[in-house]
């Protein structure tokens, strides 16, 4: 029997997260999509280093999470596309997606909120970071965004405009 990861170990985190989302409709996005399956990675989630690729297999619209491994960050910036893929990813493509965020990550912590990420886990040891988004809780909602402020139909046949 294999021991279980320590509860705040990447691998930990990573399992919880695919635990919260069906199997066959997550993505993990690797720079080398021919290297060996991660031991956290269950069976069945597509693979790949294309945002093109990964669309095109999607049965869905969408993938429910996208897991984005260090070493595909620096191969997309190797290759100048990182934040496009990025962008096309988050509008596009998923509905969550968490980038694994190593010491040598291309983009800077202000970078990743311009983009709308957050950081969702972070281990002193060893750098790692998650950079999360999810596409139904990325902005917070205002005060004023309700109906109090937009209909009032006491109003209604008090003024005319």
């Amino acid at each position: 029997m294999q021991a279980s990861p320590p509860k705040d170990s990447l691998s930990a985190q990573l399992s919880a997260l695919l635990a919260e989302c069906e199997t066959a409709r997550s993505v993990f996005m690797e720079g080398d999509p021919s290297a060996s399956q991660p031991a956290w990675l269950p069976e069945g989630v597509l693979r790949d280093s294309e945002v093109g690729a990964i669309a095109k297999r999607l049965e869905p619209p969408r993938a429910a999470l996208a897991i984005l491994s260090a070493d595909w960050l620096q191969a997309a910036a190797k290759a100048r596309r990182l934040e496009r893929d990025l962008a096309s990813l988050r509008d596009l493509y998923a509905e969550g997606i968490v980038a694994i965020a190593d010491t040598e990550c291309p983009l800077a912590p202000s970078q990743w909120r311009a983009l709308g990420f957050r950081p969702w886990w972070h281990d002193a040891d060893s750098g790692i970071t998650l950079q999360g988004f999810n596409l139904y809780d990325y902005k917070q909602r205002p005060d004023w965004l309700n109906a109090k402020y937009w209909a009032n139909p006491e109003l209604w046949d008090v003024y005319r405009w």
